[in-house]
C-alpha cells in the first residue's frame, strides 16, 4: 500500500513539474518596415510594454543597417566649400562637381596649371 500512494504521490510531482517545465509558446508580430514586413518573435511571458520596445528596437536596427549600407554605397567625396581655397575659386561655379577623397590636393594642382 505504501507502494501505492509513493507511486500516485510521485505521478503528482511529475505531472507538476511537466505543467512547469512546459514554456508557453512565443507570439509572431509582423512589423511593417520601409523594405517590407519582418516577423519578430515576441516572448509569450512579455508585458505589453516590453514587446513594444522590442518591436521599436527592432525597426530601429533595421533603419540603422539601411542608414549604414546607404552611407557604404555613396562614394565619399570631401566638402565642396573646403575645397574651393585650394582650387582659387571665386564662385560656386569654379568648383567641381565630383572630386574623390584623397583626389583633392591632385585636382587643385591640375585646377591650377589650367590658369
Amino acid at each position: 500500500m505504501s507502494t501505492e500512494a509513493h507511486t500516485h504521490v510521485h505521478s503528482i510531482d511529475s505531472d507538476a513539474e511537466t505543467a512547469l517545465d512546459a514554456e508557453p509558446t512565443d507570439q509572431t508580430v509582423d512589423v511593417p518596415t520601409e523594405a517590407g514586413t519582418v516577423s519578430v518573435s515576441i516572448p509569450a511571458d512579455a508585458s505589453d510594454e516590453e514587446a513594444a520596445a522590442l518591436v521599436c528596437a527592432v525597426q530601429a536596427h533595421l533603419a540603422d543597417r539601411r542608414a549604414a549600407a546607404a552611407r557604404e554605397s555613396t562614394p565619399e567625396t570631401p566638402d565642396r566649400w573646403s575645397l574651393a581655397g585650394r582650387y582659387g575659386c571665386r564662385t560656386r561655379c569654379d568648383l567641381p562637381r565630383t572630386v574623390a577623397r584623397g583626389e583633392e590636393w591632385k585636382m587643385a594642382g591640375r585646377a591650377r596649371g589650367r590658369r
